[in-house]
């Protein structure tokens, strides 16, 4: 596992897989909420461009996070789950 690390702390990492090393990274450099603070996730192969695989992230207008994912070779979201804080199950 690979971390950089900035003034605000560990803000972007990765870790090696069989097919090529996933890359978490914060959408910002701070977590202001209105600003739908969260994190990208991407494959890095050797030789090619990142592949977006998800962004998991605030959402401040309904207060609840939301997961999108996307798929590959795409940049346009395949799916999105928002998850509630006040669900507890």
């Amino acid at each position: 596992m690979t971390t950089d690390k900035n003034m605000h702390g560990r803000r972007d990492f990765t870790v090696d897989t069989p097919v090529g090393r996933l890359r978490a990274r914060a959408k910002h450099q701070t977590d202001d909420p209105a600003f739908f603070p969260g994190v990208f996730i991407e494959l890095i192969r050797d030789g090619k461009d990142p592949v977006p695989i998800a962004c998991v992230e605030y959402e401040s207008v309904y207060d609840c996070i939301r997961a999108v994912f996307y798929e590959i070779g795409d940049d346009e979201q395949a799916f999105i789950k928002k998850y509630d804080p006040g669900d507890d199950g």
